[in-house]
């Protein structure tokens, strides 16, 4: 099993001075927070039980937070990785001297550890710009989305910022507008970056007359300069089909998700490149959608296949449990191959929320998870493919905590698996945020503990868990309750947002109830 062997804020000396980014005052030595020894503490004794009768969690080597984070920063709300570098979006961190909010921060591996390199934000964003709400890397760029942006004098026009590596610091490379001057775009609630291009999720676009039809816009870059190469609708685009609302790019090839298609039944696009500009390939929807499945909330394109998550699909008497399809591409025709299912699936797991893709693997977010007596904890679903089959390999979550939607935003590399839980408190602050790093192979196995027996061990373990889950529950209910009233039912669905307010609407339902998170 692997333990949290390391605290991810950042290292001492770390700064950045360039335009577009603050400076990043030193980071405390990777010493735990009292919560954070005792979690830890708690993991240990949880995993020699478990070593010894019970089936454990894999759990997290590293835990990444903000070096000057604070309540309600939503941290991990969006992640990213590339070979080297890790970039984690908080829409709600507070910018000092200034009237925005919202940041990236990056962090670099060196082979044994995390550490915070810079944080990014944006120079001309506002109060409610929600910069950070997506991010994308790859080599030593970074995308981040603003959505709720006013530009121009329009509320939630959005707008997208770009960010290159020189010389250990991140200036600002570019400032990305949609192609349309009007409001409630919401130009970057998704995007992604590949190489020398980058495709940004357009939910609120207009397209002829269909309100919120949405798009993808595509950038490509020429030296240091970003410029509009294609505008990507859907054949079939509706109203409020909020296409563009998930985007994924490797190469040439472009999934974007339309959640709003049918009745929120949900579907996903593929795209090929050829020239400068987007064929659809096909439309991918699952054999037996429902109204409000929400199918293509989240897409991940790696190659010929195409990972697209369902979080609200009902599996059996599991209401919302969620599922994920992939499909393949043979010959320019895209099928479905595969359905995944968690294999200890609950009502109100949202599995699905959150995908990711790499080769022959995939990583899927699961943000009500309830994870022993850790209600809606959080997980994430390794799946390993041999030939057409696919194999549920290891199941990623923090060790404890509660109510911190872990699996809200995943991402997966050749170094790492990182998942993002924007709830979490594990820095010490109500809904500061976190994110968990893994390694990129199975975990090995615990060591077990001398002198204990498979049953006097799991016995140790539960109690253990039963005695930390109560009193975070008590703790957390004891901080909510005096914040968000109860409610005694869901809120009506979530809708775009108006007049420049944040489109990462959550419904706060306390303590028995459940967290969630939605685009619109």
């Amino acid at each position: 099993m692997d333990m949290p062997i390391s605290i991810g804020p950042a290292a001492a000396g770390a700064h950045t001075t360039q335009s577009g980014a603050l400076p990043v005052p030193p980071g405390p030595p990777t010493v735990a927070h009292p919560a954070l020894r005792r979690r830890t503490w708690i993991a240990l004794f949880a995993a020699a039980g478990f070593a010894l009768g019970v089936q454990a969690q894999d759990l997290p080597r590293y835990l990444l937070l903000a070096a000057d984070g604070g309540a309600d920063q939503n941290f991990g709300v969006a992640v990213a990785l590339s070979e080297r570098y890790a970039v984690v979006g908080a829409p709600g961190a507070l910018i000092p001297g200034s009237k925005s909010t919202g940041a990236a921060y990056v962090y670099s591996f060196n082979g044994s550890l995390w550490s915070q390199e810079a944080k990014l934000v944006a120079p001309d964003s506002d109060l409610r710009s929600n910069f950070g709400f997506a991010t994308a890397a790859d080599g030593e760029r970074a995308v981040v989305g603003a959505p709720n942006e006013l530009v121009d004098g329009l509320p939630s026009r959005g707008a997208v910022y770009v960010f290159a590596r020189a010389n250990g610091v991140w200036p600002q490379q570019a400032r990305l507008l949609p192609e349309r001057v009007d409001r409630d775009q919401f130009f970057g609630a998704a995007v992604a970056l590949s190489g020398d291009t980058i495709a940004v999720g357009v939910p609120g676009d207009f397209v002829n007359t269909n309100v919120n039809q949405g798009s993808v816009q595509i950038f490509v870059r020429s030296g240091a300069t970003w410029v509009r190469q294609a505008r990507v609708t859907s054949a079939d685009g509706a109203d409020a089909d909020r296409f563009g609302s998930s985007v994924s790019l490797d190469g040439d090839t472009l999934a974007a998700g339309a959640v709003g298609d049918d009745n929120e039944r949900g579907a996903a696009y593929a795209f090929l490149r050829s020239g400068t500009g987007w064929l659809q390939q096909a439309k991918l929807a699952a054999s037996v959608g429902q109204p409000a499945d929400r199918f293509g909330e989240a897409t991940a394109v790696s190659g010929n296949s195409i990972v697209v998550g369902a979080p609200y699909v009902d599996v059996g008497s599991a209401m919302d449990a969620g599922a994920a399809y992939v499909f393949v591409r043979t010959g320019g025709l895209w099928s479905l191959q595969a359905q995944l299912l968690a294999s200890d699936r609950a009502a109100e797991d949202y599995f699905g929320r959150a995908v990711a893709a790499l080769g022959d693997s995939a990583l899927v977010g699961a943000i009500g998870d309830d994870i022993g007596v850790f209600e809606d904890l959080g997980s994430a679903y390794l799946y390993r493919r041999s030939g057409s089959a696919w194999t549920d390999e290891s199941k990623l979550s923090p060790s404890s905590g509660g109510f911190d939607n872990a699996g809200v935003s995943v991402a997966l590399s050749s170094r790492a698996r990182l998942l993002g839980a924007w709830r979490s408190s594990a820095g010490g602050a109500s809904g500061q945020g976190a994110a968990y790093a893994f390694g990129p192979a199975p975990s090995a196995a615990p060591i077990p503990v001398p002198g204990l027996g498979g049953t006097g061990a799991a016995l140790l373990a539960v109690l253990v868990a039963i005695f930390a889950g109560f009193h975070a529950a008590l703790s957390r209910c004891a901080i909510w309750d005096t914040h968000h009233p109860r409610r005694s039912a869901p809120p009506a669905p979530l809708q775009p947002a108006p007049q420049n307010q944040p489109i990462a609407r959550t419904r706060r339902m306390v303590c028995r109830q459940r967290w969630h998170i939605s685009l619109f």
